[in-house]
């Protein structure tokens, strides 16, 4: 009684293996319900929609509408048929529509066809017919067959049309990802048949060429679509068909890496690009070829770009020749189109100024640039140069300088003022003119940058057209403009000086006031040099690292690009290579600034002159791998010195560096320290055209080049400055330099140092 006035209690046990009444029902309830869970569960799963039906006729439900009235339809013409004699299979039309039910809608409508054919085929076709009653034994198997093999049916075909379903869907999955990738991929690709003919390319290649310019582009041949993109090559020579990438590719070739060619081809909306093609032939079972596969990609801007940097490479390393060396050594005057003033003006254009401007222009898309040099103190105005003019409007714009102009006379104070505390002024032709500067320029926005010697005003440099148009610049470009205009005031600033030391030599005071002067300037031009060239370094560096990351194996980048960004690496070792020579020229300028001055700080310290020897030839076996360096030290004999390591490296290396650039390829160059007495002795021997007589104490000399010997390979740009820095740290360690030579028989650079124990003594 207690059990039943409180349900929730436990049912108590009436004896060994007995429950309590209450709890059977109970517990067939719960089976009852897991068994119809498990049942919902699999008629779901096994019930689903052909991928042949529309869209609009595919939803799941259908299939068991379609089951009911494919068994009436069966059952119809099984009655219509038992009429015949030799019909003797009443069931055989309804197993058919179990399995074409299972086979299209699942196992869950297949078992309704089961049950619904089995419960007609009772009623309807055995006797007695339109009763439920069965005639015979016979009849009963019959039914009963039909709702086993139905079953069956449904369990084993309504599985493999599940399967073959969510294959199907898997497929048509994976078909849209890669229809999604093909159209999404940044690069252009083009499938091409046996016969060239484009069968289909993405979205990037109708943007890359303007296809859709050409409604029929498809149907065109390989000749026709040449004719429309006359391709040529990147030296710009005509391409014939059989040297077309698609050629190619159907002969069987693989264009990647090195083999990728680069066209320029006229796009259909009349665009020039540079395209870089890669591709493939594709094969079918029997490696017979069906067609090919081609990626296509716009490399215009990135060739642009490596033509700006080694311009801007090219450029720095002229104005640092033109910075340190004299007018004998400048350019000659016809190595650039460089036109004179009017007579009796000043002389022509440097030609440092001249290609500084021109690089300007390029960089910035300038429609012309001008340079004109500002005298401290009463602001007079000089002409420089102009790039970007015809030759009338250049003359004209000669012409309209007045001999006598001051910045004063054509700027407002406060523009005056703010070219003077270093920042650009962007002027409106028609708000603020400036007549001597305008002359033939149609733009109607000019751009002033000052340029400027710490902070005095030296120059300016004006930008007519182009992104000024917009009246702004992006910081990159104005970064960009900062560092021209403070490398043309170091032009500028040396040719002055040039010109004031010119003037002194007939005073020897003023001679001497003058050089110092200039070895002033040399330390502030090295000190500038430095900024923009740590910015090329960091930026280098920066993009090196970007592409060695993109080009890892996890970052998922396609194989052809990795190549391509791998030569690229290539490029920018050159690149690091150019970096380094005017790295080593800023460095030069910098010593000989500290020497003139008294400045070259020394740090000695006990080391061991063999060592210092022996990293200094592993330091250059590196940098010029092909070269052959022998070496010749004392065996397993220290040679203690007192000196400052870092120096005595940089004369080793020194020395290294012009035998290597004198001396042919093939030939070792040789190194040696020996040690006699309490003197040791480092030499570097090499093979080359060896020095006259009187020039074997010239080359110690400052800015002296030994004229009529000829570079035998390529080691960088020199000033001179090398061997006098060497003779100066040598001589500052008590020790001595010197040369033995002979035309024809190559030559011996050495140097001297005491030992410690001598020096201690």
């Amino acid at each position: 009684m207690n059990n039943r006035s409180q349900p929730n209690a436990p049912h108590a046990k009436h004896g060994l293996g007995e429950t309590d009444p209450l709890e059977q029902p109970l517990q067939g309830r719960r089976f009852a319900g897991k068994a119809w869970r498990r049942l919902h569960h699999w008629v779901r799963a096994n019930t689903f929609a052909p991928s042949w039906l529309p869209a609009r006729l595919r939803h799941p439900a259908l299939g068991y509408v379609a089951a009911v009235i494919l068994e009436v339809i069966a059952v119809v013409l099984t009655l219509l048929l038992t009429d015949l004699p030799t019909f003797n299979a009443p069931g055989l039309l309804a197993i058919l529509v179990v399995v074409l039910v299972a086979l299209n809608w699942g196992g869950g409508p297949s078992l309704l066809a089961t049950l619904v054919g089995g419960t007609l085929l009772d009623f309807v076709i055995f006797p007695s017919r339109f009763g439920w009653s069965f005639a015979t034994a016979t009849d009963v198997v019959r039914v009963g067959l039909v709702l086993v093999v139905g079953l069956l049916i449904s369990l084993v075909a309504g599985h493999v049309a599940r399967a073959a379903s969510q294959a199907h869907q898997e497929a048509e999955a994976q078909a849209a990802q890669l229809r999604t990738i093909f159209e999404t991929l940044v690069d252009g690709v083009f499938v091409c048949d046996q016969e060239g003919h484009i069968i289909r390319q993405n979205s990037a290649a109708r943007t890359l060429l303007g296809l859709d310019q050409i409604p029929n582009f498809t149907s065109l041949s390989l000749a026709e679509r040449m004719t429309q993109f006359a391709p040529r090559d990147a030296q710009g020579r005509p391409l014939a068909v059989e040297q077309a990438p698609p050629s190619r590719n159907l002969r069987g070739e693989v264009l990647t890496g090195e083999s990728a060619p680069e066209l320029w081809v006229q796009t259909l909306d009349g665009r020039k690009v540079l395209l870089s093609i890669t591709g493939a032939p594709t094969r079918d079972r029997q490696e017979q070829i069906t067609g090919a596969v081609m990626l296509a990609r716009d490399v215009t801007e990135q060739r642009q770009l490596e033509q700006h940097s080694q311009e801007a490479l090219d450029a720095l390393l002229a104005m640092a020749e033109a910075l340190v060396q004299g007018p004998e050594a400048a350019e000659p005057a016809d190595s650039i189109s460089v036109r004179r003033p009017l007579p009796g003006t000043d002389p022509a254009p440097p030609a440092a100024a001249q290609r500084l401007a021109a690089l300007t222009r390029s960089v910035l898309e300038c429609q012309h640039v001008s340079i004109a040099a500002v005298e401290s103190g009463t602001g007079a105005l000089t002409p420089i140069t102009v790039v970007g003019l015809s030759p009338e409007d250049e003359q004209q714009w000669w012409a309209s300088w007045d001999k006598h102009a001051r910045l004063g006379q054509y700027l407002q104070p406060s523009l005056v003022a703010t070219l003077q505390a270093g920042e650009p002024v962007l002027l409106d032709r028609t708000s603020a003119p400036l007549p001597i500067w305008h002359g033939p320029s149609p733009a109607r926005m000019s751009l002033l940058v000052p340029m400027q010697i710490g902070e005095t005003l030296v120059g300016m440099l004006r930008l007519d057209g182009g992104a000024q148009e917009q009246a702004s610049l992006s910081p990159n470009k104005v970064a960009v403009t900062r560092g021209v205009a403070r490398l043309g005031a170091l032009v500028l600033e040396h040719e002055r000086l040039l010109r004031e030391r010119a003037q002194a030599q007939a005073n020897e005071l003023a001679l001497r006031e003058a050089q110092a002067q200039m070895d002033t300037f040399l330390a502030i031009a090295s000190h500038e040099l430095k900024t923009p060239l740590t910015y090329i370094k960091l930026s280098l560096q920066l993009t090196r690292r970007r592409l060695e990351k993109l080009i890892r194996k996890d970052s998922g980048m396609p194989e052809e690009l990795c190549k391509k960004a791998s030569l690229l690496l290539q490029e920018f070792a050159h690149t690091d290579h150019q970096v380094v020579q005017l790295e080593r020229l800023v460095n030069d300028v910098l010593d000989v600034s500290r020497v003139r001055a008294g400045r070259l700080d020394l740090h000695p310290e006990s080391t061991d002159l063999g060592t210092i020897v022996r990293e200094a030839v592993g330091e250059q076996r590196q940098a010029a791998p092909t070269r052959t360096l022998l070496l010749q030290l004392p065996a397993a004999q220290p040679v203690p010195v007192y000196a400052d390591a870092g120096r005595l490296g940089q004369v080793v290396t020194n020395y290294l560096t012009n035998a290597l650039k004198y001396s042919p390829a093939e030939q070792p160059v040789v190194v040696g320290l020996d040690v006699s007495g309490h003197e040791a002795r480092v030499w570097v021997r090499d093979q080359g055209p060896g020095l006259p007589l009187e020039e074997q104490a010239q080359v110690w000399e400052r800015f002296h080049q030994v004229k009529g010997i000829e570079i035998q390979s390529d080691a960088g740009v020199g000033l001179g400055l090398g061997l006098y820095i060497c003779r100066t740290i040598i001589e500052r360690h008590q020790g001595r330099v010197g040369v033995e030579s002979a035309l024809g028989q190559g030559s011996i650079f050495w140097f001297t140092l005491p030992l410690a124990l001598t020096r201690q003594a």
